[in-house]
């Protein structure tokens, strides 16, 4: 029987501009207490739970308030050269299950626009899904001795087992199939829910609260394989999570034994398909490799041409449709978009080289180190290719 499905936590990434980031930091610094314990403090005249330890380096400060966690990096503006967004918002299980993920979104938001922050877009990051059964976690539903009964196509899996104070053996307890990106938990929930009790409000969302056995299959997604799933914002989410749990259950992963029988209706039937796309993304060193092969071979195979020249017959090349070189990119740069490439600038991806700046070699962590200490790009060691003349044959 089921208990109870649905989203367990959600990770997103927002791309926000904050209107004075130096009056921010100083709310917030001001704030926190300087040997920087976990405090309640304010800020925008609202109560917010201090998260002593950073997510990373990148995300400084972190608060939480109603299940709802915001960690802020000390970017004005999303950074143009680097994807990744300046504010990290986490909803916690209890957030979801008591106000579901619209009400989320809007406290997030109306949260993050009391702060002075401006959203351009968010992008979902991690998702957990979940559905939890009236059946108990036996290992022989899941192995014939050491031989799996189930088929994924992870290669990666993981069974964990566990000696407890009630029995002299050991107890299964895990089983773990996938890797970071995309991975499945198969688990006692009621042992779980036994010893933590900070987790035990969870049975209540369960349509029988009293049952003493319970087993849960999560499904861990992350950003790198939402992607290929065509998901990419929170609207995109909502309309795809049936699907999206059908291909989890009946392609990626399937067995025949009665707990998963029920981990497949869990969720409703979905009106369509989703289709799992990896799209093989350009590798712009190989091309530029390609590119430079390609106009040697043609330099060598006409005697009196300048590269200069080359160049300009390459540029004014017409497809067999008549399309010239804007038109041709415009197709291709709305093509890549829809795969997820993100157009990035030339001198901050790669090694900015003589024959295109006539100056020296410098790498992309290098440019933004001068050009946050005011020194000249062109300082750099060099470690791009050769010099050479451009207009040289």
């Amino acid at each position: 029987m089921k208990l109870w499905n649905g989203f367990d936590t959600i990770k997103l990434g927002y791309y926000v501009e904050w209107a004075d980031m130096g009056k921010l930091t100083e709310i917030i610094e001001r704030a926190i207490d300087n040997d920087r314990r976990n405090v309640t403090t304010e800020i925008a005249g609202e109560p917010q739970v201090y998260d002593p330890v950073p997510r990373s380096r990148k995300y400084r400060w972190g608060f939480e308030s109603g299940g709802i966690s915001i960690h802020l990096s000390k970017q004005q503006a999303p950074d143009p050269y680097d994807p990744a967004p300046n504010v990290w918002v986490e909803w916690h299980p209890m957030a979801i299950a008591r106000k579901g993920i619209n009400a989320c979104r809007e406290e997030t938001e109306r949260r993050i626009n009391l702060w002075g922050g401006h959203i351009g877009m968010h992008k979902v990051s991690e998702i957990h899904m979940t559905a939890d059964c009236a059946l108990p976690l036996l290992r022989e539903h899941w192995f014939d001795q050491q031989t799996p009964l189930y088929a994924t196509r992870s290669r990666s899996r993981q069974e964990i087992t566990e000696t407890t104070e009630m029995a002299s053996g050991k107890t299964w307890k895990y089983l773990r199939v996938g890797t970071s990106q995309l991975m499945c938990r198969v688990y006692n929930k009621a042992l779980e829910l036994k010893t933590n009790y900070h987790k035990s409000w969870e049975r209540f969302l369960w349509t029988n609260p009293q049952t003493s056995v319970a087993t849960r299959v999560e499904f861990q997604i992350r950003r790198e394989a939402i992607k290929t799933f065509g998901i990419d914002t929170l609207e995109d989410l909502q309309q795809k999570a049936t699907a999206l749990w059908s291909y989890l259950t009946r392609q990626w992963m399937r067995a025949e034994n009665p707990i998963w029988q029920e981990i497949q209706e869990a969720w409703e039937t979905p009106e369509q398909r989703i289709i799992r796309c990896r799209p093989r993304r350009p590798r712009i060193e190989q091309l530029r490799k390609q590119c430079f092969g390609c106009a040697t071979t043609l330099h060598a195979m006409l005697k009196d041409a300048t590269p200069q020249q080359i160049a300009e017959w390459i540029f004014s090349t017409k497809t067999a449709a008549g399309d010239d070189w804007e038109t041709t990119k415009a197709k291709k740069t709305a093509t890549l978009a829809v795969q997820g490439w993100q157009t990035r600038p030339l001198s901050l991806k790669f090694h900015v080289s003589a024959v295109i700046s006539g100056g020296d070699d410098i790498s992309p962590t290098a440019y933004r180190r001068n050009a946050a200490a005011g020194r000249p790009a062109a300082k750099a060691t060099p470690v791009g290719p050769p010099r050479h003349d451009p207009g040289g044959a």
